[in-house]
């Protein structure tokens, strides 16, 4: 059964040097709302196979390994068709959808430290303008727009700041 709740994994891979051992720690941090988004099974990643080479003097040394992962599905909203201000809040979901016209500014909020958020733009007739509200740095410059095109913005906050990119539909 799926478990509703915000993730950060992050993967800490370690060797014990002394006895040539790899080992791989993930820290699943459960504490955010419920109601986002849906992981199955998330902390079943694991060594799934090794072999080991009896002539090395350290003993045992992990040759092959397979990490099996699951996926987690994103909370998803659906903004309709937007033409004015517009809070991108992504304490309960990844990722937001909407057309938008007109002149308008978006407000990107609670993207936890390690966290992905992306924003879906469909552009009507006339490309929107569109200001931003929460992001420090755009990688490539602010997004563009073009009539009946998607604009698929994706956002990650490092720690120090939110950093934008984008990629607008052929």
């Amino acid at each position: 059964m799926a478990d509703p709740f915000n993730v950060i994994a992050v993967p800490v891979v370690t060797i014990d040097v002394e006895n040539a051992i790899p080992a791989i720690e993930v820290t699943i941090d459960k504490t955010g709302p419920a109601g986002s988004g849906t992981v199955d099974d998330i902390a079943r990643s694991q060594l799934s196979s090794h072999t080991s080479d009896a002539s090395d003097p350290h003993g045992a040394v992990l040759t092959q390994t397979a990490i099996l992962t699951t996926k987690a599905t994103v909370g998803i909203t659906n903004a309709g068709t937007i033409s004015t201000s517009q809070a991108i809040n992504f304490a309960n979901c990844g990722c937001y959808v909407c057309t938008a016209t007109g002149v308008l500014t978006l407000t990107v909020s609670s993207l936890g430290i390690g966290q992905r958020g992306s924003i879906h733009i469909l552009s009507g007739v006339t490309p929107p303008t569109i200001s931003w509200t929460g992001v420090g740095l755009w990688i490539g410059g602010q997004p563009t727009f073009v009539a009946g095109k998607l604009t698929v913005v994706t956002l990650f906050n490092d720690g120090t700041r939110i950093i934008g990119g984008f990629g607008v539909q052929a």
